[in-house]
């Protein structure tokens, strides 16, 4: 063997031993795979402190008769799915009676809604407004009853619930009776007709504490979830026994924190902004963000800062679909470096039936170093020293063989 074809052949056998290893840092069992076929897999709590924001480090793999294969995989992140049909309907009839107006809308045969967002021109308004729906304007039925509409403009910024959800309604008319503490000009009506395939949610376990900055006219409300999950809503309960309210907050996460002289450094970035109002629920619902510690800035200026009662949060259910067989099938995670995955598997999902089997996660073990994919070429220390020691012999070999030829 020529010294040229040994020294390139030698790093290809050193290297079957590296890309051998494993990236990942974890791994659990999936158990209660009796029988080949369609399978979920719910995603612990504490498996997300390990994982990439982007689940992007997830992996399947089968281990079976010595050979190891990756197996497609499609994430599910249970939360609520929604459509939206915008529906023009004609404005039929508009009227007053005494200091209620009334707004009655003809709808087309087969027509449905179930939402409207009625706008006027006035830029301050308190209101509340009931629908009812006729089949012939003959006699009025109730749909829904003495729903809240707010507008609020000034210098704190501006604010406007004027959208009423109510039951799918089929109904040839609908009329909307609205009361204010102004007399309204009527601008428009949006109707819609959404569709909701829900999430599945669970609530959080959680700490909070409230306090309030003077300087700033800020109160902080400071979150702090008992694991790194997901999170996608947040529900704020506050003291409006005694005035209303209407508050300007932004809700915050870390999204890392640094060391300096001076300690550990949260940085915090924006989730989520809105208004806290004694109008409503304050029940806010987000784009689904890993986090542990999160803290609600509440902008109270000139006014009484809320006496916060209560915080609570819900994340969406996660979930792996999988096509498994009997045998020994893992989850790996916990790799900064590797790519997300793109299977063919993402085009067909609806393949995958409606009702499956649920497998089993068991707890995390730690893997790094350990092999996956091929086997490897060595499996111990001793054929790399060989290897070594060949190298160095056919190294110093050829380098004695060469320098005789050298020699007169």
């Amino acid at each position: 063997m020529k010294l040229t074809n040994f020294l390139c052949l030698l790093p290809v056998l050193i290297g079957g031993h590296c890309l051998a290893q494993s990236e990942f840092e974890y791994k659990r069992n999936i158990s209660g795979v009796s029988k080949e076929g369609w399978h979920a897999v719910s995603l612990p709590s504490d498996i997300f402190r390990d994982l990439r924001s982007d689940f992007g480090d997830l992996r399947i793999y089968s281990v079976n008769d010595g050979d190891t294969v990756e197996l497609p995989y499609v994430l599910d992140v249970r939360t609520d799915e929604v459509t939206r049909e915008t529906v023009a309907l004609r404005l039929f009839n508009m009227s007053f009676r005494k200091d209620t107006l009334f707004l009655t809308f003809e709808m087309n045969p087969s027509q449905k809604v179930n939402s409207v967002d009625l706008s006027f021109d006035q830029p301050n308004y308190f209101g509340w407004v009931t629908l009812e729906g006729s089949p012939d304007k003959g006699e009025w039925f109730e749909v829904v009853k003495d729903q809240r509409i707010v507008s609020v403009q000034n210098e704190s910024g501006d604010y406007k619930l004027s959208g009423i959800t109510f039951p799918v309604s089929e109904y040839r008319f609908l009329r909307a009776r609205v009361k204010a503490d102004a007399r309204l000009t009527f601008k428009q009506a949006t109707f819609q007709f959404n569709r909701v395939k829900p999430g599945a949610y669970h609530e959080l376990p959680l700490t909070w504490r409230a306090q309030t900055d003077k300087k700033t006219k800020q109160t902080f409300v400071e979150i702090t979830l008992h694991d790194y999950v997901p999170v996608s809503s947040l529900s704020v309960q506050a003291d409006n026994d005694d005035f209303d309210y209407h508050r300007a907050f932004r809700l915050e996460y870390v999204r890392d924190s640094s060391r300096t002289e001076k300690g550990w450094i949260r940085h915090y970035q924006t989730l989520y902004e809105g208004n806290l109002t004694s109008f409503t629920a304050n029940d806010f619902k987000f784009r689904e963000v890993l986090a542990k510690e999160m803290r609600l800035v509440i902008e109270d200026r000139d006014n009484k800062p809320l006496r916060i009662r209560g915080a609570s949060a819900q994340g969406p259910d996660v979930k792996v679909f999988s096509f498994l067989k009997p045998g020994d099938n893992f989850l790996y995670y916990g790799a900064d470096q590797v790519s997300a995955p793109s299977y063919d598997l993402a085009y067909f999902e609806n393949k995958i039936p409606d009702t499956v089997t649920t497998a089993i996660l068991e707890p995390a073990v730690a893997v790094r170093g350990e092999k996956t994919g091929s086997a490897p070429l060595f499996q111990n220390k001793a054929w790399l020293w060989t290897i070594m020691a060949l190298m160095i012999g056919g190294l110093g070999f050829y380098t004695i063989k060469m320098m005789r030829k050298e020699k007169p």
